[in-house]
């Protein structure tokens, strides 16, 4: 459905978005993840038409969009991060004047099937300026639906809802994904995992991780954080032998104490032999406390 080939976007001498390449298929709610300032929101107005590439291709439906402009343009629903709308104008008004924006003709069924999948029907007279952020973001996805697109690129759509709001814009976004191709870029793991088939993380203008969510989730199942409060004489390089630590990270020193970060295998037991290691050296272990990495974790640790 989308396929994008070794995309480029340069402003002077900064390179926002580089070489990206990945493809999308029809059904697929994909997350876009990346720290700000990682290509994200540059690399959807790329896709959307709303800013050329310095190189590389886009292709919908195998056709390159920069041959078929205003047809691509068609295959697109977008919803720009912040959603922009006229406040003044009301809802049914603000779909009105975007379908005509976008030189879209819509019968009174296509409107009525729009109106009724985004649930507007009891907020269309009202001026959007005086609704809830969650029915304006309903607004938002009302005018990117506009045309019946197949592909929806959505930027940071639950930003600033409250937690019934965006749980309201989770269940619409999935039911919307069921026939077409969904980016959805957000900030927020919790999101991710509720809606997100895949995940795509983008960090300085590259990708660096490109998985599905339950790929990404046995990543993290398979690590652990350990925090550890030990003798200050302990030897790090001797704790980073134990079979499964894959990191020792000190954090600070204080008097006769050191604090430690651990990283390691969820599969292979680190406290029976660490506590024994230290009892053969005399170390003291003041504290000792183990958790999951969870996904935000390991997006942190893909983005560093």
């Amino acid at each position: 459905m989308l396929k994008l080939e070794n995309l480029t976007k340069k402003f002077n001498q900064i390179t926002a978005v580089d070489q990206v390449s990945f493809e999308a298929k029809e059904g697929e709610v994909i997350g876009f993840l990346g720290p700000n300032g990682a290509g994200k929101s540059t690399t959807m107005r790329l896709i959307s038409g709303y800013l050329s590439p310095t190189a590389g291709q886009i292709y919908i439906k195998d056709k390159n969009i920069k041959d078929h402009e205003a047809w691509a343009k068609q295959q697109i629903g977008y919803l720009p991060e912040g959603n922009p709308l006229y406040k003044e104008l009301k809802a049914l008004e603000m779909l009105e004047l975007t379908a005509e924006l976008k030189n879209i003709k819509l019968s009174d069924d296509d409107l009525k099937k729009i109106i009724k999948e985004t649930g507007l029907e009891s907020v269309l007279a009202r001026p959007v300026g005086e609704l809830s952020k969650g029915f304006r973001q309903r607004v938002g996805l009302a005018c990117a639906l506009l045309g019946e697109p197949k592909i929806l690129v959505l930027d940071e759509p639950t930003e600033g809802l409250d937690p019934n709001q965006r749980g309201e814009i989770r269940r619409l976004i999935k039911q919307l994904g069921k026939n077409r191709t969904v980016l959805i870029s957000t900030h927020i793991m919790e999101e991710v995992e509720a809606i997100c088939q895949r995940v795509i993380i983008i960090h300085q203008g590259k990708i660096v991780s490109d998985s599905d969510i339950g790929q990404l989730g046995q990543k993290a199942e398979g690590q652990i954080t350990l925090s550890l409060t030990i003798d200050r004489a302990a030897d790090l390089s001797r704790i980073r032998q134990i079979g499964g630590v894959r990191e020792v990270t000190q954090k600070e020193e204080q008097e006769n104490k050191k604090m430690l970060t651990i990283n390691a295998s969820s599969q292979t037991p680190i406290q029976p032999p660490l506590t024994e290691l230290a009892g053969h050296n005399g170390w003291t272990i003041w504290e000792l406390t183990e958790k999951k990495i969870s996904l935000e974790e390991v997006f942190k640790e893909l983005t560093k």
